[in-house]
This record gives C-alpha cells, sequence and structure tokens, in this order.
C-alpha cells in the first residue's frame, strides 16, 4: 500500500476519533463537577446547552462537534486533493453524493449552515473512503468496529456515573424514564444506540465469547437499560433477530422459529402502534394528542402536502412546527419530527426521499451479498433509530455508518478483483 493511501486512512480514522469523543454530559447540580464546568465554560469554541426549548436540563451538555464540523470537511478537501486519485464507480455512491449535495444546497439556501456542512461532511467522508484499495477499507471497517467498542466503554461508564449522580434512591420505570442519563452523545436514545452497536461488534465479530467479552455486554446492557430509551430494547430485539438468524445462536428447528417470531411480533408492536390505539389517539381532545409523537408525524405530514415534489427545505419543519407551539400546544417544541423518513419527505419531498430510499436499498442489499452481519446489524439499526429520530442529524453516529458502509458498497472495478483473488479475502471483506 503506497505512503498516501497510508496517510488518508490515519487521516479518516483520526476524524471519527476525535467526532466520537467531542462531548460529554456533566450533571449540573453537584458541587463536585462545579470547577470542571466552569472550566469547560471558558473554553473557547466548546458550546454549552443548559436547556431546550422551556426544559432546563438536569445537565449541562459541552461539545466541540460544531468546531469540528468547520474543520472536517477541510481535512478531507486536503486528502482528496492530496491523493489525486478517481473515485471508482458504484451507482449507490452516486446517488448518495447527489443527495448530499442536494440537502446541503437545500440547507445553505435556507442559511441552515450547521446542516449543510454536516452533509458536506458525509459527501467528503464518502468520497475519501472510497478512494482506498480493498485491503485498506477492510483496515478502516474493523478500526470502526474497535471504535465503536471503545466509545461504547466509555459512554457506558459516563451513563453510570451521571444516572448515579442524578439517582432519587428508587428504581421504577418512572425514575428511568426521568433520570435519563445520556452519557457522551448527548441524547438518551443516541446513548442507548451506541451501546446496542457496541454490543452487535462484540456478538458479531468474536468466534469465541471470553469472559471479558461477557463483561462488556454485561456493562453495556445495563448501562443501556438506565438511559431510559424504550427504542434500546428494540434494537437489542433486532440484534438478537440476526443473531439467531445467521445460525451464531445454536438453536435450531421449531424454538428458532418461535424465538424468532415471537422478536418480529415485538418489533413491529413496538414500531406499528394497533389501529384501535390511532384512532383513539385522533378522535380524542386536541392537547392528548399532542403529547405524543403522532402529532409531530400529522405535522410533517401536513407540510409535504404543502411542499409535495422539493419539500419545505432544510431544517424548515422545526420552524413550521414552533409556528404551531407558540400556542401552548403541549409537546411541541419546535425541533423535528422524530422521524427521519418523514422528515426528509416534509423537508426534500418527493426528489429528496426517492433518493433517500434508493440509497438506502441499494447499501442493504449489498451488505445482504457481501455477507459481512456486523455491518448489516449496524445498518439495520440506523435505519431502525430513523423511525424514532431524525438521526442524520447526528454527525458522529452518521459518519461512522457512512465510512462502514462505503468501505463495502464501493463497486470494485477489473484491477481490485485480481487483487481480491491473488490476496484470498474472505468473502465478509471483499465481496469480488
Amino acid at each position: 500500500m503506497n505512503a498516501k493511501q497510508c496517510s488518508g486512512c490515519k487521516t479518516i480514522t483520526t476524524v471519527l476519533f476525535l467526532l466520537m469523543f467531542a462531548a460529554v454530559s456533566i450533571p449540573s447540580d453537584v458541587s463536585f463537577f462545579t470547577p470542571l464546568i466552569n472550566l469547560l465554560k471558558w473554553i473557547p469554541g466548546i458550546s454549552v446547552v443548559t436547556e431546550v426549548g422551556d426544559f432546563t436540563l438536569t445537565q449541562y451538555r459541552f461539545s466541540f462537534v460544531e468546531l469540528l464540523l468547520f474543520l472536517v470537511p477541510i481535512v478531507l478537501l486536503w486528502q482528496v486533493y492530496k491523493q489525486k486519485l478517481v473515485i471508482r464507480r458504484s451507482w449507490i455512491l452516486v446517488v448518495f453524493l447527489v443527495l448530499c449535495l442536494y440537502i446541503a444546497g437545500s440547507s445553505f439556501l435556507n442559511r441552515e449552515l450547521y446542516t449543510g456542512l454536516k452533509y458536506v461532511c458525509y459527501l467528503l467522508c464518502a468520497s475519501v473512503v472510497s478512494l482506498f484499495d480493498p485491503d485498506k477499507k477492510i483496515t478502516i471497517r474493523r478500526y470502526c468496529y474497535r471504535l465503536i467498542v471503545l466509545a461504547g466503554i466509555v459512554n457506558s461508564v459516563a451513563l453510570l456515573i451521571q444516572f448515579f449522580m442524578l439517582w432519587n434512591g428508587s428504581l421504577t420505570w418512572t425514575t428511568l424514564r426521568t433520570v435519563r442519563p445520556d452519557g457522551i452523545m448527548l441524547d438518551s436514545i443516541i446513548a442507548g444506540a451506541l451501546n446496542s452497536f457496541a454490543v452487535s461488534v462484540i456478538l458479531f465479530e468474536n468466534k469465541v465469547f471470553r469472559a471479558k467479552d461477557w463483561l462488556q455486554i454485561g456493562l453495556l446492557g445495563i448501562s443501556g437499560i438506565l438511559t431510559g430509551s424504550r427504542s434500546f430494547y428494540l434494537l437489542l430485539a433486532f440484534i438478537l433477530f440476526l443473531y439467531l438468524l445467521s445460525n451464531k445462536g445454536k438453536l435450531t428447528g421449531k424454538l428458532q422459529i418461535l424465538i424468532i417470531g415471537l422478536i418480529v411480533i415485538f418489533m413491529v408492536e413496538f414500531a406499528f402502534p394497533s389501529v384501535h390505539e390511532m384512532a383513539l389517539e385522533m378522535l380524542s381532545s386536541a392537547g392528548s394528542a399532542t403529547d405524543s409523537r403522532a402529532m409531530k408525524q400529522q405535522l410533517a405530514l401536513k407540510l409535504f402536502q404543502e411542499h409535495p415534489i422539493f419539500g419545505a427545505g432544510a431544517d424548515q419543519y422545526s420552524a413550521y412546527e414552533q409556528s404551531y407551539s407558540h400556542n401552548q400546544i403541549s409537546g411541541l417544541n419546535g425541533t423535528n419530527p422524530h422521524n427521519i423518513y418523514l422528515q426528509m419527505l416534509c423537508e426534500h419531498g418527493l426528489v429528496g426521499a426517492c433518493l433517500m430510499f434508493l440509497v438506502l436499498a441499494g447499501i442493504v442489499v449489498r451488505m445482504i451479498r457481501a455477507r459481512d452481519i456486523t455491518a448489516l446489524a449496524l445498518v439495520g439499526q440506523y435505519l431502525i433509530l430513523g423511525y424514532t429520530l431524525g438521526i442524520t442529524g447526528n454527525v458522529r453516529i452518521t459518519m461512522l455508518i457512512c465510512t462502514v458502509c462505503c468501505s463495502i458498497t464501493t463497486l470494485y472495478n477489473t484491477k481490485d478483483k485480481k487483487l481480491c483473488r491473488y490476496h484470498r479475502y474472505r468473502k465478509a471483506d471483499a465481496p469480488c
């Protein structure tokens, strides 16, 4: 491997590492952390969030992700220029680049600088990873897996510290839903998702489980439960589903079919509330209806009906929701519809939604063909999160998943196929 590609590999892995550990939440009412809080507030370039809308947070959120958003595109552009290589042909990559350019352009036109920079980062990340030869892509992907486990462990420790600092002494579901520690991810749902990502990597990347692996899974599981995130259980169910489906669970026959069936029923019931509950919610009073995310989804669909082709524009849903929230309607705080698919539909119309679903379908098919169960588990969990969050807004998780996908989904040319046969890579590493 030439020196340029070695340098490029280190560049992308360093960027991912810095992004992953670029934020942390610190309990605000604990005197022990007061000197650290004052120090972090003083350092330039670190953003501080103490409240969201009308809600005062129990933890201060410190982050320099915004600062990195200005630096990462410069670093990646320099890497593309320095390597001077041609991007390998891949229709998935081309459609993804078009989608990123479309959303970034819409963001800049609507003066949403941070959103535009995020999609510029996604575009450049995909471009840089596509420049590498197959063996370097394998190296980058394995680094991503190790980084996910490391970040999951650090996140778990942070979750435990935050929880016991904020804990009132009782351990009930209400307590879990109230405390909601968020680790190093600034969001309890994403913190739980990072733990489930790490669990899937440990399960699918290890052929033999040692005591250390079981301890890590236990730590990740317990701290994930303490986040109070219901999505965490859904993601664990999905992981178990794939684990049994891949014959790693050593269960065969009727018992395996029964367990898989129960998991599917649980996932469907979690994701899609029953029809009678939806009807009752829609027929109930306006106040109770807006207490759930159903109101956000209804507003997103309404906005899509007003702008069906090209959408209302990047981040315009939040402004649309604020026009309702100023009337003191509960449950609306002017953020996002908590569903990335509806958000894409209402903000970028049928054009953006079709591009996104084309990319997602291509990635899933290529993952299955590549037989990389770990990558498939990570992408599957990311897509499930899209149902409950505007997950593409989280630049750290999205950059990581984007890197994993691009290390697999780029089509290989004739020279690459010969390289694969020469080194005898296994199918999961390079689908020749």
